[in-house]
């Protein structure tokens, strides 16, 4: 923690702007898993990466779906093992740290995590919940269009729940793009894809068999009741792979 030079309140690591008097404090973001770092510190404390000076934050009229403050826009830092990378572009809530970036900067982000082999360097996971799990379910409305945006399990099981415009891109709350990154670093992204193979090759077995045994039933029963069963499989089949 630490201590609001202006107010004297505290103040925590993951936000640019103090809780209780919205004074801005100087912080600089981690170009690989998007942490908030103190000015000054040469390293992420998360995950490791040399830090360097980030582009300014540029002030926008789109509003932060989740508090209402205007967000601010950056072309974002590269990260420092690709000096031909122009950085990652986002919108950033300076208020209440929530973060808004285009589908195709997250599927940026998520394939550079996904081909590189990373040393455990970072800290300790944090399970932390966002605002959207306290309380009663609140849709968030896309700062760019207006309209409701849709809430998503990023990678289906990483308990990270996004809202999602797929005009406009995705948005994450505090801290959040962080735990996404991480759940790509450690392989989860690939362990859903192993899981969703195997749900696939598990309905197909369960409707082959279903074929067969209504098969079985067709030889065994008469003509009558063979019209009867076209239905019944379809069922089957509509309830297996729907």
């Amino acid at each position: 923690m630490l201590r609001c030079p202006f107010c004297g309140g505290p103040c925590g690591f993951d936000v640019r702007a103090c809780p209780h008097c919205s004074v801005e404090l100087a912080s600089v973001r981690c170009p690989r898993c998007f942490s908030l770092q103190f000015t000054g510190s040469r390293f992420c404390a998360r995950c490791g990466t040399a830090l360097e000076l980030e582009p300014l934050l540029d002030p926008t009229d789109a509003p932060c779906p989740r508090c209402g403050a205007l967000l601010a826009f950056t072309s974002g830092a590269a990260p420092p093992d690709d000096a031909s990378h122009e950085g990652y572009p986002l919108h950033e809530c300076v208020s209440c740290g929530g973060l808004f970036l285009s589908q195709g900067t997250l599927e940026d982000i998520v394939r550079r995590e996904s081909s590189v082999s990373h040393a455990p360097t970072h800290a300790p996971r944090t399970s932390g919940v966002g605002p959207h799990a306290q309380g009663p379910v609140r849709y968030l409305k896309c700062p760019m269009c207006h309209d409701l945006m849709n809430r998503v399990n990023f990678g289906k099981r990483s308990g990270v729940i996004v809202e999602v415009c797929k005009p406009h891109g995705v948005w994450f709350e505090k801290g959040e793009l962080t735990r996404a990154i991480e759940f790509v670093a450690d392989g989860g992204l690939v362990e859903t894809k192993r899981r969703s193979e195997e749900l696939v090759q598990e309905k197909e077995r369960a409707a082959h068999l279903a074929v067969a045994r209504g098969a079985n039933d067709v030889l065994r029963d008469d003509v009558d009741h063979r019209g009867s069963y076209g239905g019944t499989l379809l069922d089957i089949l509509r309830e297996l792979l729907g």
